[in-house]
């Protein structure tokens, strides 16, 4: 292979991460939005904030999987890769609590601060495990 096939190769594959990560974010945003409206709207209603925020995230997890399996990832939905996707967001959940404890309670960080590293915790590591083990088998 020629030096100038693999600068073009290279480039592709990094403009191709990118874009998936930029789009990755924007369903995040999508999914957070929905999510938070179906909590208010349902307890507005009169429902619990537990359930409400079960029913909730269960709406933004939904819409996630659905617009990561097609927009950001261009694959194919299938039952393996939606078992790999909960899979995934429980351990990406468990990364956020731990970072977040343990910045607010072992490290004395501003509890508003840990949450946001919990945040980034979880987005991180569920973009990789999403682009590299939940969607890799579908990529084109």
């Amino acid at each position: 292979m020629t030096a100038s096939r693999r600068k073009f190769l290279r480039e592709n594959v990094q403009s191709n991460i990118l874009r998936q990560a930029f789009l990755f974010c924007l369903v995040g945003v999508a999914n957070t939005i929905v999510g938070l409206s179906v909590i208010f709207a349902l307890m507005w209603l009169g429902l619990g904030d537990v359930l409400a925020n079960m029913i909730g995230y269960a709406a933004g997890f939904c819409l996630g999987y659905l617009l990561n399996t097609r927009v950001t990832f261009n694959s194919q939905r299938s039952r393996s890769g939606a078992t790999k996707y909960v899979l995934l967001m429980l351990i990406c959940y468990c990364l956020n609590l731990a970072v977040m404890l343990f910045l607010r309670d072992a490290v004395g960080i501003d509890r508003h601060v840990a949450q946001i590293a919990g945040m980034i915790t979880y987005t991180s590591v569920g973009f990789i495990g999403s682009r590299f083990f939940v969607f890799r088998a579908y990529e084109k």
